[in-house]
């Protein structure tokens, strides 16, 4: 019987929290507004947004054995994640993100409680080595530790997928990302990594051909509204930003790698791959949710084709 290839993502996973007054925000006071609770996280993102697009995925994460802990396994169920190897810690709560917003969605104050994520360590990788090992590819969250990454190295995996998340948290991972497939970075982080500076997709050109020489072989630079740049092992290519109207950048980079980790699964490549990451975070960026309902691939299908009436 031919074994059932999947993609693998490795992250975080949390209940963000969001408050938004009805008016001008009162510091030290109670504001009446709304308040939303949604399932996030980097990487249970990356795996809902797979699983939309109709891959088959499985999700390496932690929550508590508590309210918000259900409610994410609910959500990824109900999404089609794949949780079998979501572990339930009795010891410590669910990762949460709690953010407060002016009228205009700009943030004013965010608290961030992610000290589940050490569960993910060397040792739960080596418990796992198998299922890493078989999968077609592994999605990094780089809110795991360079440890923990490094351990996912060792296991053999056919293909890595990094998502830098942060320009802090990547300074930590510099050497564990030596050798990884596939990296994909915001033009901060590209900024960072390649020590020059990124005005444009010429410069971001520059600065691939730099990262590439630490053995990686598919570098993706998003630039917002300049577009994104990808260098693969078979040359550069360039794409301008998508047309589609902005209303909620947050899942945008989440959408990509997720966009990039499905088209290599179907062995797309060049020009067609990077068209395909870039459709899925313009689709995400047009969206209110982190994480849109309508992510599929007859509508990415669309965006690239320019069918974009109704957006």
């Amino acid at each position: 019987m031919k074994r059932q290839e999947y993609i693998l993502v490795i992250g975080g996973s949390n209940a963000d929290i969001s408050g938004i007054p009805q008016t001008k925000f009162v510091p030290g006071d109670s504001n009446p507004g709304f308040v939303n609770i949604a399932a996030g996280g980097v990487g249970r993102n990356i795996a809902e947004n797979i699983a939309r697009l109709d891959c088959p995925v499985k999700l390496l994460s932690a929550v508590g054995n508590d309210h918000f802990g259900n409610f994410l396994k609910h959500e990824c169920i109900s999404a089609g994640i794949d949780i079998t190897a979501l572990i339930t810690s009795d010891k410590m709560r669910t990762s949460s993100y709690l953010c407060i917003n002016d009228t205009e969605h700009e943030m004013i104050a965010a608290v961030s409680d992610m000290e589940i994520i050490t569960c993910i360590g060397p040792d739960l990788i080596r418990q796992h080595s198998c299922m890493i090992a078989e999968a077609s590819s592994v999605v990094i969250d780089n809110n795991i530790s360079p440890e923990t990454i490094d351990a996912v190295k060792r296991t053999g995996c056919r293909r890595i997928l990094f998502d830098a998340v942060s320009g802090k948290k990547l300074q930590r991972s510099m050497n564990s990302i030596r050798n990884i497939d596939t990296v994909k970075l915001n033009r901060l982080e590209a900024e960072l990594l390649s020590v020059t500076s990124i005005s444009g997709l010429k410069e971001a050109e520059k600065a691939s051909e730099i990262i590439a020489e630490r053995g990686i072989h598919n570098v993706f630079i998003t630039m917002g509204a300049e577009g994104a740049h990808y260098r693969s092992t078979c040359g550069c290519f360039n794409i301008a930003a998508s047309t589609l109207p902005v209303r909620n950048t947050t899942g945008a980079g989440d959408a990509f790698l997720a966009g990039i980790a499905c088209g290599q699964f179907h062995s797309l490549e060049g020009l067609e791959l990077l068209e395909y990451g870039a459709a899925c975070a313009a689709l995400a960026a047009a969206s209110v949710k982190t994480v849109p309902k309508d992510m599929n691939p007859a509508i990415i299908d669309k965006i690239i084709n320019g069918d974009i009436n109704g957006f």
